[in-house]
């Protein structure tokens, strides 16, 4: 199990519970939703 850095978006942090569902962002169980839910993630903060 590996760990994501803490994430900054804007200059501000991203909270926790983004950071892991951020995680599978490697797209091998996502796929093209994890990918839609990270843009979306990033672009929200």
């Amino acid at each position: 199990m590996w760990r994501l850095p803490t994430l900054t978006a804007n200059g501000h942090p991203v909270p926790a519970e983004v950071q892991i569902d951020m995680k599978p962002f490697d797209a091998s169980r996502y796929g093209i939703r994890g990918r839609v839910l990270y843009v979306e993630a990033r672009v929200q903060f």
